[in-house]
């Protein structure tokens, strides 16, 4: 199977909200869109776009922050981190798209993450060959994608992770593979019971271990040491066992 990397030019003109998807590939691409969407992940589709053609899309998303997928209904297709759920053939609007008990009716595809102004283009395709983004490991329980944790300058930006639900968890994971983070600097902690609880690191980098299983909507990551990457900002995709 042949994979189609997103390549992302923005022109910036008025304050509307919205988007042009633009087709630089060969053949016509049907499009995915996923956002946060009244308290749980939304995914949308299928929005086709036919080579050398543009299609405005726009949703009542006012972050402007935004996870696609896209495929020519062949054997190619989009590539990215996070896991969505899409319907075949469509048109399909999921709520809690994020959720692995939508997939009894629905097919999980992995979205690349982009976040625009209002009026911009988003072209499929690009020159570069961007290297894949990284899966979550193997593992006999389900995981669910429930948000990033973002670090820049640095520093970790956002410490309290809201969840979209209350989730009942024994593991975290935080995908690291593109953040050259050390995860023994990180201290990862859940609330429960009315207070912090912290996981464990286990062997596997960016793996963390609750001593039982818990229930919870937050989700704290801290530092215990510098990072290295203070160049660029980087999303670490996170993760729970459920």
């Amino acid at each position: 199977m042949r994979l189609l990397f997103l390549g992302l030019s923005l022109l910036l003109s008025s304050s509307v909200l919205g988007f042009k998807v633009c087709n630089n590939l060969t053949y016509k691409q049907f499009v995915a869109v996923a956002y946060y969407d009244l308290g749980s992940y939304v995914s949308r589709g299928w929005y086709s776009v036919e080579p050398t053609e543009c299609r405005e899309l726009a949703f009542n998303n006012p972050s402007q922050q935004y996870y696609i997928y896209f495929e020519d209904g062949r054997q190619s297709k989009s590539v990215g981190s996070i896991p969505f759920c899409v319907q075949r053939p469509g048109p399909f609007t999921i709520q809690r798209a994020n959720r692995l008990a939508a997939a009894r009716r629905c097919q999980f595809e992995r979205f690349a993450r982009f976040q625009l102004p209002g009026n911009s283009i988003l072209w499929l395709g690009s020159k570069g060959t961007p290297p894949q983004d990284p899966e979550p490991p193997e593992d006999n329980d389900e995981q669910v994608w429930v948000g990033e944790v973002y670090f820049e300058g640095g520093l970790l930006r956002n410490e309290v992770l809201w969840l979209d639900d209350l989730y009942t968890m024994d593991r975290i994971f935080l995908d690291l593979e593109t953040c050259p983070t050390n995860s023994s600097i990180l201290r990862i902690e859940a609330r429960y019971n009315g207070q912090w609880l912290r996981a464990q690191a286990t062997g596997k980098p960016g793996l963390y271990q609750f001593p039982n299983q818990i229930t919870t909507n937050q989700i704290r990551a801290s530092l215990n040491g510098p990072v290295n990457h203070d160049e660029l900002p980087c999303f670490a995709p996170v993760y729970v066992y459920i």
